[in-house]
């Protein structure tokens, strides 16, 4: 397995299931195309393919993690973490040293072992118990049943325990999101059996069913729970619907995953979680289980990196051009994205954190419109939870400010400005 960021959720299932995983980090900042020959002096040379990419991307930034600000962050929390040592390291820039990198993961029986013998001591020193049940078998026999469970569909699993009697659960929503990242797991596990699927078009409901082998379909939740035995509700549907179904769950004493966000706004999600009082809860947050946050949310709960605060603004500028109210999108490109940019808000930054740099280039253009912005231009002030839930205690601004037609209609090139609807 190959991957461009330590915190990808790819690379911590590749240590639990034992699988060679190599990580391509890159430790040159490369601001413009003629600094490309100071990296070549460095590495003594860089390769053809190395060199077209690195000109075509330029420019780039140190990084180990993404996006950026995760790297600054929780770099320090790396050093001597186990975790870097269950996964070959390569520079990303040094094609010589990626492709023999490659060759030993893949063809060389010594580093092979010695990665095995790290990815054990990892998880055998950090990992809790519900990581080392979950890993699956690799070999292609079945295996034999643990002491009072069963065998598992996969192969041979080291005797891990699998549950007598499995979880019934109930899905709400059909939609590409349910269908292509919460069914899969949940089909491919012994420990939980999908007896019904609610969505508000029954033809759909129906066809979602049929494709995935569940037994029952619904277009109405209250009929799909007084009907079927079930012991959780999978909430997966749109996030204006996730109040009632939540409700209308815990009413009925079953256990709830919802996915994020939980709520339009603060009142519903303290009222969702009083109403689950009885029953477990899970949100859907990205990277859970990952080591890394781990290791972040055991030091912020033990105090030894203090109260932990953040607040990120997320900024949209807008302005009629002829008469059309227009939005400022910025377009970025991620490390290893060599053809594709993605269009975000004017401005996505920490405003602490840039003001307090020496450094004026590191300052996103249009922070100071933001911030300086007269009240009757903001259209829209909220703050929220970050997305994803990553980090303790972090909101996000979320902003828009209308701007006068003295603003300058002309922006640089990775700006654009595009119209709404």
């Amino acid at each position: 397995m190959l991957s461009l960021t330590t915190n990808a959720v790819t690379v911590i299932r590749a240590i639990l299931m034992d699988i060679p995983a190599m990580l391509l980090t890159n430790r040159f900042h490369v601001p413009d195309a003629a600094a490309i020959e100071a990296v070549d002096g460095e590495l003594g040379g860089l390769g053809p393919a190395a060199r077209t990419w690195l000109g075509d991307t330029v420019p780039i930034e140190p990084f180990r993690l993404w996006p950026k600000g995760l790297h600054a962050f929780m770099e320090p929390l790396l050093k001597g973490n186990g975790y870097l040592d269950a996964i070959a390291r390569r520079e990303l820039l040094d094609e010589e040293g990626v492709v023999s990198g490659l060759e030993a993961l893949l063809h060389d029986p010594a580093a092979r072992d010695r990665l095995a013998q790290d990815r054990a001591r990892y998880v055998a020193a950090t990992g809790p118990a519900t990581w080392r049940r979950s890993r699956r078998c690799r070999r292609r026999t079945r295996c034999s049943p643990p002491p009072g469970g069963r065998a598992c569909r996969r192969g041979p699993c080291e005797g891990m325990p699998v549950m007598k009697t499995p979880v019934r659960i109930g899905l709400h929503g059909h939609g590409w999101w349910a269908q292509r990242f919460l069914l899969p797991p949940l089909l491919a596990s012994d420990e939980v059996e999908v007896r019904a699927v609610c969505g508000r078009d029954a033809g759909r409901a129906a066809a979602a069913a049929r494709e995935n082998g569940i037994p029952e379909s619904f277009d109405d939740l209250d009929t799909m729970l007084e009907k079927t035995e079930l012991d959780a509700l999978l909430i997966g549907s749109s996030p204006a619907a996730h109040p009632a179904a939540v409700a209308a769950a815990a009413r009925r004493g079953l256990h709830v995953f919802c996915e994020k966000p939980l709520a339009g706004n603060a009142e519903d999600t303290a009222r969702m979680v009083r109403e689950c009082a009885g029953v477990r809860t899970m949100v859907g947050f990205a990277q859970r289980w990952h080591p890394g946050i781990g290791t972040l949310r055991r030091l912020v709960v033990e105090g030894d990196i203090g109260e932990v605060r953040h607040l990120r603004y997320v900024a949209f500028l807008a302005r009629r051009i002829d008469g059309v109210l227009h939005v400022l999108l910025r377009t970025t490109v991620e490390p290893g994205c060599r053809d594709t940019a993605e269009l975000g808000p004017t401005v996505r930054a920490n405003p602490h954190d840039h003001l307090a740099s020496d450094r004026p280039d590191e300052v996103p253009p249009y922070l100071r419109y933001v911030l300086d912005a007269p009240r009757e231009r903001i259209r829209y002030d909220v703050v929220q939870s970050e997305e994803g839930g990553r980090f303790h205690h972090a909101r996000n601004r979320y902003v828009v400010v209308e701007v006068d037609d003295a603003f300058p209609a002309e922006v640089p090139p990775d700006f654009r400005w595009a119209p709404l609807g």
